[in-house]
């Protein structure tokens, strides 16, 4: 097929520069501090005209201990700094957003 699931450390991963079509990355980078050197590292791997689809949700506002996230205005601006042009930017409900970058 054309499709190939990888599903690995991108630090230990052995994938040549400019090699992946699109990343997904799905409730995660928020974990990530920093985290400009990962996009920075996705930004590598990618293909010339390379995706990367991230899902985030938006920070609580109010009451109670608050979970690590990050908004969809801060991802968009560090995507920009690592090189990402931001192409599409929705949210599917409140608080989940998803961007659409291109390398």
């Amino acid at each position: 097929g054309n499709i190939e699931l990888l599903s690995d450390e991108l630090d230990d991963a052995e994938l040549r520069e400019q090699s992946l079509d699109r990343i997904l990355a799905s409730l995660v980078l928020h974990e990530i501090s920093p985290l400009q050197p990962l996009l920075a590292t996705m930004h590598r791997l990618l293909k010339a005209d390379g995706q990367l689809v991230a899902i985030e949700l938006e920070p609580k506002t109010g009451g109670g201990p608050k979970a690590p996230r990050l908004t969809s205005s801060g991802l968009e601006q560090q995507l920009e700094q690592a090189g990402f042009k931001v192409v599409k930017k929705f949210f599917p409900t409140e608080s989940l957003y998803v961007i659409v970058a291109r390398k």
